[in-house]
């Protein structure tokens, strides 16, 4: 299965997505940026740019460490790990690396 690239997804930053666990119902997050990575690899060797999407949940909503299926109106469902990195006032924020 082919993944969506950076571009693609960085279409898609905002509301709209969701994710289910095992325990809970599915949860809407919020993509909330990409960015792609610095690499050492000259571009034209590359598959494709490495990348990372960061997803955050409502406030005190704690998701772990893991794979999760993400859903999206425009680019269906997909299987993302994520890590959570921190928490603010607005929600547990997520990251997902993509190289």
């Amino acid at each position: 299965m082919a993944y969506p690239d950076h571009e693609t997804f960085a279409e898609h930053t905002g509301p709209g997505w969701s994710l289910s666990t095992d325990t809970q119902q599915a949860l809407d997050v919020e993509l909330i940026a990409t960015e792609a990575l610095p690499t050492q690899e000259p571009a034209e060797s590359l598959r494709h740019v490495p990348f990372s999407l960061l997803f955050r949940t409502a406030p005190g909503v704690g998701v772990e460490q893991g794979m999760y299926r993400f859903s999206h109106a425009v680019l269906g469902e997909l299987d993302i790990f994520v890590v959570p990195v921190g928490a603010d006032e607005e929600g547990m924020r997520l990251e997902a690396i993509f190289n």
